[in-house]
């Protein structure tokens, strides 16, 4: 199906014209190949189609989900990512860093969310995906209105940064109850944890779900 999307916008796009430069903008190189072999097969296209491929790889950031031991997490956002991780769609060096009020270990925070996963899924789960994005994931205790957890959160992740030698974008994702934002926006604010590294090239975003 996706093929065939690809295929009725190069279609509706390249009709009228002469020649086309194409520009396959893929990060795994077995998806790149099969779109590219596809294209080539098809007569109409083959005649006037020039393909490159730009393979250059996502920049690996880390997800921090504050409620990450939460309903909406259990239930959605962990089997969203586990589904992305099938279709190899995260980036390499991916980082999830569930905060919430548990205490918990990496290896807790794991086995939580293999269990969310396994609960969603029934049966019908990769386990070779599922054992890949749950590699990525890490836990950080974080009360939502005590300023120091933001603070240790804050070093954590710059660990992170110095071990990897780069400071990588960060998006925070608030899956917490709504009477929390203002909190955990004003310790946000008072922790720094937007300004962790000062790097031109990163970025740090915030998610409110609603």
């Amino acid at each position: 199906r996706l093929l065939e999307s690809y295929l009725d916008v190069v279609s509706s796009a390249v009709a009228s014209l002469p020649r086309v430069d194409l520009l396959v903008i893929e990060q795994r190189p077995v998806v790149a190949e099969r779109l590219m072999a596809h294209l080539r097969g098809q007569f109409w296209l083959r005649r006037k189609l020039r393909m490159s491929v730009d393979a250059t790889p996502v920049e690996p950031i880390i997800l921090v989900i504050f409620g990450a031991t939460g309903d909406l997490t259990r239930r959605k956002l962990l089997p969203a990512l586990y589904h992305l991780s099938c279709r190899e769609y995260l980036p390499r060096n991916f980082i999830v860093m569930g905060a919430a009020r548990r205490e918990l270990s990496d290896e807790d925070y794991r086995k939580f969310a293999e269990d969310a996963i396994k609960e969603a899924l029934g049966e019908d789960y990769d386990l070779k995906a599922l054992e890949r994005l749950s590699q990525c994931m890490h836990y950080q205790s974080v009360k939502f209105e005590d300023l120091n957890s933001y603070k240790k959160l804050a070093r954590v992740l710059h660990t992170i940064d110095e071990k990897s030698g780069r400071c990588r974008p960060k998006l925070f994702y608030l899956a917490a109850a709504p009477n929390h934002d203002s909190v955990i926006f004003e310790n946000f604010k008072q922790s720094l944890l937007s300004t962790i590294c000062a790097d031109p090239r990163s970025w740090t975003r915030i998610i409110v779900e609603k």
